[in-house]
């Protein structure tokens, strides 16, 4: 069994998510328009002020993050658990499998970031990771509290190969996660 525990390892693939999701937010807000001059990817992203706010249109955006991933079960389980902890639909989105991220797209729609609660994560780790020859199964456990109350809740991942990225193929989390994943039973 190996233990992940939240905090630790840091890497430059990593930081380049965390760079251009804040790249792609700050020129949404802005209402600049971000494209990437590559064969295999192109994005634009817009500013909406129909209801007076500043929400940025991220669908195409996403498209192109999503030639973005880990390159190890480690790093897919980080991304995706801080992308958790910190409500931020993008970078859940950035570690998903192309088919798992076609789903989630039409949950987030154009959001990015997940509707803000007074629960919040204190903390997390992934309890048990088991690798088997084509896929690995992770349990992560979060501590949600709200209110001065604290719960447990899981989430288990099932990361897979695509390509050359390692990214999750399929996810389940326990109703306490619902508010930082949008995902609902």
């Amino acid at each position: 069994m190996k233990v992940l525990v939240a905090g630790g390892k840091r890497d430059l693939s990593r930081a380049a998510i965390t760079v251009l999701s804040a790249v792609i937010l700050v020129a949404g807000i802005a209402g600049i328009s971000a494209i990437w001059n590559s064969p295999s990817a192109s994005a634009e992203g817009t500013a909406v002020m129909a209801d007076g706010s500043d929400d940025f249109v991220v669908s195409a955006a996403l498209g192109a993050l999503g030639r973005l991933g880990a390159h190890s079960n480690t790093e897919a389980i980080e991304v995706w658990a801080e992308g958790v902890v910190s409500r931020n639909g993008l970078m859940q989105y950035s570690v998903m499998s192309a088919e798992l991220g076609e789903r989630y797209l039409e949950i987030l729609g154009d959001d990015v970031m997940i509707e803000p609660t007074s629960a919040s994560v204190d903390s997390w780790y992934a309890s048990d990771i088991v690798e088997g020859e084509t896929e690995t199964k992770a349990t992560l456990l979060f501590t949600v509290s709200e209110d001065g109350k604290s719960v447990a809740a899981s989430a288990e991942l099932t990361l897979t190969e695509e390509g050359e990225y390692t990214v999750i193929s399929s996810l389940t989390v326990e109703s306490p996660l619902y508010d930082f994943t949008g995902i609902r039973a």
